[in-house]
């Protein structure tokens, strides 16, 4: 649950409690978790552990309003005439399409802040539930083989792949012994691929398995970023592929596909299709069939509508 105003004020005061009272008056936020941090080194009882779950809070309070803030930011800035490629090398990104994909992430973080720990006032030590990206690095149990075959049930450590004329279903890339049917694929709806994007232990490209949770968060984000590849197997169609940071092409072999209204990137072309945007301006007849299944609209001289702008909206 979400703290309340009155709840996340007080923190702060709770913590300064570990601050040598001369210093008090004068402790910044940052004082207090480092208080916090030093006191628990000489300490190991299930106690002390109240503290630094306050002080988790606290981090997860501050973290929320910063993503709020940085995404209000980057609308802003865009809004007022820069573009991704500026923005991006002010603040050290390597094209556009990272810029957009940062702006993506932040943007996901904010909606989903609604889950935050409140304090218990019946048992303040009893563990409490707190957003992932509040919890420092923790080592991640790395699946055995059997557990990874478990968590993909039914996938057979398929490649995700959706293609644009088949009703938006996901044709999952079977790579084992046996193969169902004469093409090789199993089908599965868009539901599963939603599922994997949100459960995902590993990248289901290139096998990346994260060693620590907040680097599970980032392979999370990065699985919600559609990529579309020119299909090998079937000409003139193309296939939505999940990649990590460790296997998505290079920015010199990316586009993006941007909606007039609010310049969301909407899916990154990748290889053939993006030099065909490139050299062209016009976006690849695949990709409007895949957009097109995929709730965005074209108007009168190619420009594109996302979906989150339905026809008839004002």
């Amino acid at each position: 649950m979400e703290l309340e105003a009155d709840e996340q004020a007080q923190l702060p005061d709770d913590l300064r409690d570990y601050i040598p009272e001369s210093r008090r008056d004068d402790a910044s936020l940052w004082d207090c978790i480092e208080a916090v941090r030093t006191h628990l080194e000489s300490r190991e009882d299930r106690q002390s552990a109240a503290a630094a779950v306050k002080a988790l809070q606290l981090i997860a309070a501050h973290r929320e309003a910063v993503d709020r803030a940085e995404s209000d930011l980057i609308q802003q800035v865009i809004a007022r005439g820069w573009t991704w490629e500026e923005l991006g090398t002010a603040l050290g990104k390597r094209s556009r399409q990272s810029m957009q994909q940062h702006a993506k992430r932040v943007g996901a973080r904010v909606r989903q802040s609604g889950s935050r720990a409140r304090p218990s006032e019946r048992n303040p030590t009893e563990p409490r539930s707190i957003h992932m990206d509040s919890a420092p690095p923790q080592p991640l149990l790395i699946p055995t083989v059997g557990e990874q075959a478990a968590d993909a049930s039914g996938v057979e450590q398929a490649v995700p792949r959706v293609n644009s004329r088949d009703d938006a279903a996901t044709r999952w890339q079977h790579e084992g012994p046996t193969v169902p049917n004469a093409t090789g694929y199993l089908w599965r709806m868009d539901r599963r691929a939603e599922v994997l994007r949100r459960a995902a232990r590993f990248c289901p490209s290139c096998g990346h398995t994260p060693a620590t949770m907040s680097d599970l968060g980032r392979l999370r984000e990065d699985l919600k970023v559609s990529w579309l590849h020119p299909d090998p197997r079937l000409p003139g169609e193309v296939s939505e592929v999940l990649h990590c940071e460790h296997c998505q092409p290079s920015p010199g072999e990316t586009a993006a596909v941007s909606c007039l209204r609010c310049d969301d990137s909407g899916p990154l072309l990748a290889y053939t299709l993006a030099a065909e945007l490139r050299a062209t301006g016009a976006v690849p007849a695949a990709v409007i069939a895949w957009l097109a299944d995929h709730g965005w609209r074209s108007l009168p001289g190619g420009a594109l509508i996302c979906p989150d702008h339905p026809a008839g909206a004002a």
